[in-house]
């Protein structure tokens, strides 16, 4: 099955992210019942121009119908299943080449007896659209729902210790600093990544599982003050083709410019207190997006639509070094308009050394994504190793940190938490 292709990335400007299309122009109609399920019995789709002109009929299939073959332009889709009230909703298709999600709850006719489901049907929490409308404290509070993903930042806060003072603005000032360093001093690497990927189905296991390995290059480079311009290649393309499930994530190491006096000032911050983190002493800080602030540092690119996403979350900064050393992060709010009802990142943050002139940066190791949006539940693990420099020698490795290291080819893993 296909789906809209999707870019998750963190565009440090206010520019949409490119995309690549699909060579046909189809719609693709989720039909659902008032439990969240899909509608298994018949059922049929009408495609309709909003003049009333029939442009396709299709039976559904495991609650879904799907036409191909359509022009830009607006359409009315009509649903009919017996025992079920008849639903007609609109929906757009602006571009050719686009592939068009339509999702459609249809609700017991109550003059007529509905068709029941199966006895032995798993039956989803929640009507999708009261989930969306929730925030992401409330939805997890459902834990068997939630079980495949981390808790929330917000769920808990993790113990530190009694009768430490945390200096927070010097935490601040002196992450700021080697986040700059970090900026300045890597315009242009490029690295070993694999990338583990796996769809979770509703009863929290993997139902697909596929590893891909790229050469991967990334540029950070400032283009005037106060603003950046992150760029990555896999495979020498910013195709979104190279990612699973037509979905790209993009940019998650990226994501401690949070702490970059371009963008600080854009989230509030407190100092939880001295924690742990990698067996290190750490100081544990919580941010979030300020509501009177822009939010510049991730969105969702959906058929050219640009979704802003607000981030909270809370980082592990060394006591000693000020280097992030991780950090984690949920969504704000849902965002309706394109389903995503709840996002959670984890980057593992590692010194790495370079030979010559024993030169060394933090650079990410790991970066994990547990996205729900839609129908579809993902879990993504991108792990990079073998770094080059190339602003400082093209031909001079940059050795690992030392841990243990992954096979090429990863098992099926079960997110650890």
């Amino acid at each position: 099955m296909r789906h809209l292709p999707i870019l998750a990335a963190l565009c440090l400007l206010s520019a949409p992210c490119p995309l690549i299309g699909q060579n046909t122009a189809s719609m693709l109609v989720n039909v659902k019942g008032s439990d969240g399920a899909s509608l298994h019995h018949g059922g049929v789709v009408n495609l309709y121009t909003l003049a009333g002109v029939s442009v396709a009929t299709g039976k559904m299939k495991d609650g879904q119908v799907d036409f191909e073959g359509l022009s830009e332009g607006r359409y009315s889709v009509e649903v009919s299943a017996t025992g079920y009230q008849k639903v007609i909703q609109e929906a757009d298709i602006a571009l050719r080449g686009e592939r068009v999600q339509v999702y459609i709850t249809v609700r017991p006719d109550s003059g007529a007896s509905a068709v029941p489901e199966p006895s032995g049907a798993p039956r989803p929490a929640a009507d999708s659209r009261e989930e969306l409308g929730k925030t992401p404290e409330a939805r997890r509070g459902n834990k068997l729902e939630r079980a495949w993903m981390p808790p929330d930042v917000d769920e808990s806060i993790p113990a530190v210790e009694s009768n430490v003072v945390c200096p927070l603005q010097k935490v601040q000032d002196e992450a700021a600093q080697r986040v700059r360093a970090f900026v300045d001093g890597v315009n242009r690497i490029s690295a070993t990544e694999v990338l583990d990927h796996e769809v979770i189905d509703q009863h929290g296991r993997t139902s697909k599982h596929e590893t891909r390995k790229f050469s991967y290059v990334e540029s950070l480079q400032e283009i005037k003050p106060g603003a950046y311009r992150l760029e990555e290649y896999r495979n020498g393309t910013t195709g979104m083709d190279v990612f699973p499930e037509h979905i790209a994530s993009l940019g998650l190491g990226a994501l401690v410019m949070i702490f970059h006096p371009a963008y600080r000032n854009e989230y509030e911050v407190s100092c939880e207190g001295l924690s742990r983190s990698h067996g290190s002493p750490a100081w544990q800080v919580h941010f979030r997006q300020r509501p009177d602030r822009p939010v510049r540092l991730r969105q969702y690119t959906v058929a050219k639509q640009v979704f802003p996403v607000a981030l909270r979350g809370r980082a592990w900064i060394a006591a000693d070094s000020y280097q992030v050393v991780s950090l984690e992060t949920d969504i704000v709010a849902p965002i309706p308009q394109i389903q995503l009802k709840a996002e959670h990142i984890a980057i593992d943050y590692a010194p790495v050394k370079f030979h010559k002139d024993q030169e060394e940066l933090w650079l990410p190791q790991n970066a994990e994504l547990f996205l729900d949006l839609g129908s579809r539940r993902i879990h993504r693990r991108h792990h990079f190793s073998d770094y080059l420099l190339f602003s400082v020698d093209e031909d001079q490795k940059i050795a690992a940190p030392t841990v243990s290291k992954e096979p090429d080819t990863a098992p099926a893993a079960r997110p650890n938490f």
